[in-house]
């Protein structure tokens, strides 16, 4: 196995033990309905995971301030968001 698949591996396996921790012990929660489709994203220290059951997966992990990520959603896709936790 090459250097660049071993780090991969690596790096994948401490992204995935990270997102499930934020979804684990999270300190907000939002649903977002864009088109036709749903997205959760879970909030924890300012790192936000987002996940739909439309994929049925973890879609990305990243920095973003939550009242930047409404407004932007809001006016370029027209989403409906709604805080549940």
């Amino acid at each position: 196995m090459g250097v660049l698949r071993r780090y991969w591996i690596r790096y994948w396996t401490k992204h995935k033990e990270l997102s499930y921790a934020i979804i684990k012990n999270l300190q907000a929660v939002y649903v977002e309905r864009r088109g036709k489709f749903t997205y959760y994203a879970f909030y924890k220290d300012g790192i936000k995971v987002v996940t739909s059951d439309d994929h049925m997966t973890m879609l990305s992990m990243y920095r973003e301030d939550v009242g930047a990520w409404i407004k932007r959603s809001a006016e370029k896709f027209g989403a409906g968001i709604l805080r549940i936790l």
